[in-house]
């Protein structure tokens, strides 16, 4: 049943009109396959920490190991937060993401779970 609703969101989402609602359909498309695909909210999770790992390494000449380690605990928000100023606003966006993508992920497997069947 999902498989079908996921098709029928993704056809809609095809023949929508340029704009923001076409927008908005491509990216909850994206990210969480219209709420019926959670494992695309972990494939966007482990995107953001290695994202945010590689511009730890290549801005502030951090090792591979200290830049994932630093990465997963602003991730989870339980980390340290670094001593450079600079590195802390991307800590804390990094943060917000990991916040948003966990809530994002909770809500998309409940949908799956407690779903119509």
């Amino acid at each position: 049943m999902q498989g079908y609703f996921f098709k029928q969101k993704a056809t809609e989402t095809q023949y929508l009109k340029s704009g923001i609602p076409k927008i908005s359909a491509l990216i909850q498309e994206s990210m969480t396959g219209h709420g019926v695909k959670p494992i695309r909210v972990v494939e966007w999770a482990v995107f953001t920490i290695l994202f945010f790992a590689n511009i730890y390494i290549f801005m502030f000449r951090q090792t591979v190991d200290t830049a994932l380690l630093g990465s997963i605990g602003a991730f989870a928000t339980m980390g340290d937060i670094p001593s450079i100023p600079v590195m802390n606003y991307l800590y804390l966006i990094e943060s917000l993401f990991g916040i948003g993508l966990f809530a994002l992920f909770i809500t998309a497997l409940a949908n799956v779970w407690f779903g119509e069947k």
